[in-house]
């Protein structure tokens, strides 16, 4: 090539060329080390390092079209990253730039404009190409992204997985804002002897039938690689698809792995002990709706908002909303009606008294009044203070993702005892003592027209049982029914718990435990799980309780 581009003496770079195929490798031997052949390549070379080249031009080219567009998908992708951390929405009605409505990605993409020229300059002529046209700034490769990330944390999320090998399933089903029913798809592992949960994805239109949640679920495990096999425990919420000893979906796994155990949602159980007291009797039903509507009576005015912000103290704390899922929310709104009773009566007082107001407002004003002034209504508060104040406590505790089955067993066990300790008329009288801090000691009960039986030609009033003063009908009737529907409730829970941490509880506790216990509780343990434990599984135990004995001391 040399020699025919700067014309060299040689025959081989003559037009005509050599046809004399018997000599040809002697022919080339004898060209290559021509000193013709010498001059034609340094020329050449002395060419190609003057960068006059052709083919160097356009390398040159394309190395800086390929830099530009890595330095657009780098400010890209750092978008996107940052959105997605933060959980927030990237489109909007439009995808225009310059558009107020185009959205958070692209707004973010504007606003990094203003500090990076490069960028600047990139959308400024690449910008609003049009269909057709390469910008590398629509949804599309925005879309591309966040497939391709998702797939690379999904890769690294299951490579964790099969090197930790053991896992448990986290289900459970809710909706998205275009109301499309979904089931969010969780997996907790222990990674370097800590707890992990790590979401995976939504799975949608699944539907609320345990085989169709089956026939999504292990598929889609199958199709990630894990094997379900591998699985040792599920949890879900209460509800029967899932929780059902027979149809539901544990038991549907059960059936492909009977070592994955199901345990229900700890704070799930404990909000359904909530519920359930709150419904025991209507007095109950009865507190917490008042707490609401008298929320929503002061909330759905500004005026009458402000009326009740102004008579409140420093330090005091506004009504929150009492119709919450989560009894956290019951919790704070009888919080703030115990903080400020006095000043709510204040405020519909207030409203009441103006006669500037509608006449249906005060009417609904003097309402709430006569419903929450009186003692009933404040010893409620004061009890249901007290009793949610523990709950909310306690969920928030069995709501960390490092609690274990013995923390919650503990947990469950010491709110029945708190509970337990509640019932007695002792403590009945103390907290009639602290309502009548607050208010006189007069029972609505006891304003009532005592009901009375007609008698019959014969009959005597004398083995009449005797009524119910107010006092008796609030501890009989309302206090202890709500405590023992609570202590049932909790003990039902706990029972759940409490087979399966039986199981391990000698593992966090071997310096409690006898030698010959540890030995037949690790032999029972290491029977349920022949296939993950070794035959001298219980022996190893006690070898370790030694050693922490004589480390840990």
């Amino acid at each position: 090539m040399p020699c025919r581009l700067f014309r060299g003496e040689s025959s081989l770079a003559k037009e005509d060329g050599c046809n004399d195929w018997k000599n040809i490798n002697r022919i080339l031997s004898s060209h290559k080390n021509s000193k013709d052949h010498h001059i034609c390549q340094k020329n050449m070379l002395n060419r190609s390092r003057a960068n006059e080249k052709v083919d160097n031009m356009v390398c040159s080219q394309i190395d800086a079209e390929i830099h530009h567009w890595k330095n657009v998908l780098k400010r890209v992708l750092a978008v996107i990253k940052k959105l997605s951390s933060r959980g927030l929405a990237f489109r909007g009605h439009d995808e225009r730039f310059g558009s107020f409505h185009n959205g958070n990605y692209m707004m973010c993409l504007e606003l990094l404009a203003e500090f990076d020229p490069f960028l600047a300059n990139h959308i400024a002529i690449r910008g609003n190409p049009g269909k057709g046209n390469t910008s590398y700034l629509s949804s599309t490769i925005c879309n591309e992204f966040i497939n391709l990330m998702g797939k690379h944390v999904t890769n690294k999320i299951v490579n964790e997985i099969k090197q930790c090998k053991y896992f448990s399933i986290v289900v459970d089903s809710t909706s998205d804002i275009c109301h499309v029913d979904q089931l969010s798809f969780v997996l907790r592992y222990v990674k370097d002897s800590t707890p992990v949960e790590r979401f995976l994805r939504f799975l949608p239109k699944v539907g609320h039938k345990s085989e169709k949640m089956e026939d999504a679920v292990l598929p889609f495990l199958k199709n990630l690689g894990i094997d379900i096999n591998n699985c040792r425990g599920q949890s879900y919420d209460n509800a029967s698809n899932m929780s059902g000893a027979y149809t539901g979906l544990q038991a549907r796994i059960v059936k492909h792995n009977s070592l994955a155990i199901y345990v229900p949602c700890s704070a799930h159980s404990l909000n359904l002990v909530g519920s359930c007291a709150a419904e025991c009797v209507p007095e109950a039903s009865a507190f917490f709706n008042t707490i609401q509507t008298i929320f929503t009576f002061f909330a759905a005015s500004t005026n009458r908002w402000d009326i009740f912000t102004s008579n409140l103290k420093n330090g005091q704390t506004v009504l929150k909303r009492a119709n919450g899922t989560r009894w956290s929310c019951k919790h704070d709104a009888c919080k703030s009606v115990a903080t400020c009773w006095a000043e709510v009566i204040q405020s519909l007082s207030n409203i009441r008294d103006d006669m500037m107001e509608k006449a249906a407002t005060r009417s609904e004003a003097k309402g709430y009044i006569d419903q929450i002034n009186n003692f009933e209504f404040v010893f409620m508060i004061i009890f249901w203070n007290t009793l949610l104040e523990r709950f909310n406590a306690t969920s928030k505790s069995l709501q960390s993702t490092i609690r274990n089955l013995d923390t919650v067993v503990h947990l469950y066990r010491s709110l029945t005892d708190f509970v337990t300790q509640l019932r007695n008329e002792v403590m009945f009288e103390k907290f009639i003592i602290k309502a009548k801090q607050s208010i006189t000691e007069e029972y609505k009960f006891d304003m009532k027209r005592v009901k009375t039986k007609s008698l019959l030609l014969g009959e005597t009033r004398k083995n009449e049982t005797k009524p119910q003063n107010g006092k008796d009908n609030l501890r009989i009737n309302v206090y202890y029914p709500i405590l023992d529907c609570i202590h049932i409730e909790l003990h039902k829970r706990q029972l759940a718990y409490t087979e399966v941490a039986e199981r391990f509880d000698f593992l966090l506790h071997l310096k409690n435990f006898e030698a010959d216990i540890i030995l037949k509780k690790a032999e029972h343990l290491q029977m349920l799980y022949k296939n993950d434990l070794d035959d001298n599984f219980p022996t190893e135990v006690l070898h370790y309780k030694e050693y922490e004995i004589f480390n840990f001391e």
